[in-house]
């Protein structure tokens, strides 16, 4: 299974973007796949995304919380595709 993973922070992006993403990642994409968001708000994303909320300790801004891809046994087993 490959798990397709993209980082909503803060107010830059919607809910609404990350859930026109996983409709265009599911309209393209042909393998089985799991769409998971990691956010610090998940309010309006969709109920068909998996949703991953990020730590709050310890506390990083901005694009730093994409470190948290890389915390051993942060995220499911399986390939994992970031977007």
């Amino acid at each position: 299974m490959l798990n397709v993973i993209c980082v909503k922070w803060g107010d830059r992006y919607s809910a609404q973007f990350v859930n026109r993403l996983r409709y265009m990642v599911s309209k393209n994409l042909s393998v089985p796949h799991k769409f998971i968001c990691v956010t610090d708000n998940q309010s309006d994303i969709e109920s068909g995304i998996e949703i991953i909320s990020i730590p709050k300790e310890p506390k990083l801004e901005v694009w730093w919380n994409k470190l948290f891809l890389f915390k051993k046994g942060f995220f499911p087993r399986g390939k994992i595709f970031v977007l």
